[in-house]
């Protein structure tokens, strides 16, 4: 599920940026309860947790590689920040 929220995740046509960020908060909180490799009979001494939560930052990041390509130059182009909180990101995509 971390895998697939980094990397495979895009944001629908049909929702709002606003609603899809919601969902992304959503699905966050449930990392924590899903199993993990560090919990199987595989486990070595390098294997680390990976049902922990993202931060807000990654989030961030996650929602601006999630959206078209377009919205993620333009935020770079005028925020010239990167999205340490949401509520800041969540204004600048509206």
């Amino acid at each position: 599920m971390r895998i697939y929220l980094t990397f495979h995740v895009k944001k629908p046509t049909s929702i709002s940026v606003r609603v899809f960020m919601q969902r992304l908060e959503q699905m966050n909180t449930y990392l924590p309860y899903l199993p993990c490799l560090r919990n199987s009979d595989v486990v070595t001494p390098e294997t680390k947790h990976m049902n922990q939560l993202f931060s807000q930052y990654e989030l961030g990041v996650i929602v601006l590689r999630a959206c078209p390509s377009a919205w993620e130059e333009h935020h770079y182009l005028l925020c010239q920040y990167l999205p340490t909180k949401l509520s800041p990101l969540r204004n600048s995509l509206k």
